[in-house]
């Protein structure tokens, strides 16, 4: 794919060395993992509350079965070292999706951090 064709990130990208562990946004049920773009190791979680969170350009460290059920904190991934997915460079990008992976868009960094207070509580 062309950088021309790229399009702009649908979540939140957090920068981040490769290997670094990737947790559990909440509770849920890895329920794919491969999502075109961003590499073959992303794992989509179904979150309990019904909801689906993408963890883009993920490595296969840690990666955990279809059909794991988490907690809010547990290690599922990693972040890909170098280039994963339409990348360059290591990093995550997490964000909301449907059931088959695909970016719903429009998630930000402000409704990122209030399933995250709901999570864990903050």
């Amino acid at each position: 794919m062309s950088p021309g064709s790229w399009t702009l990130d649908q979540g939140v990208d957090i920068a981040a060395p490769g290997g670094t562990p990737l947790l559990a946004v909440g509770s849920g049920t890895i329920v794919l993992h491969g999502i075109g773009g961003f590499g073959p190791s992303a794992p989509v979680l179904h979150l309990d509350s019904g909801q689906y969170v993408y963890y883009g350009h993920a490595g296969p460290g840690n990666m955990l079965a279809i059909g794991t059920h988490v907690s809010a904190g547990q290690v599922i991934s990693e972040v890909g070292s170098g280039i994963v997915g339409l990348s360059s460079g290591p990093h995550l990008e997490i964000g909301f999706c449907d059931s088959s992976g695909t970016p719903l868009g429009g998630g930000t960094a402000s409704q990122m951090l209030s399933l995250l207070q709901g999570s864990y509580g903050g």
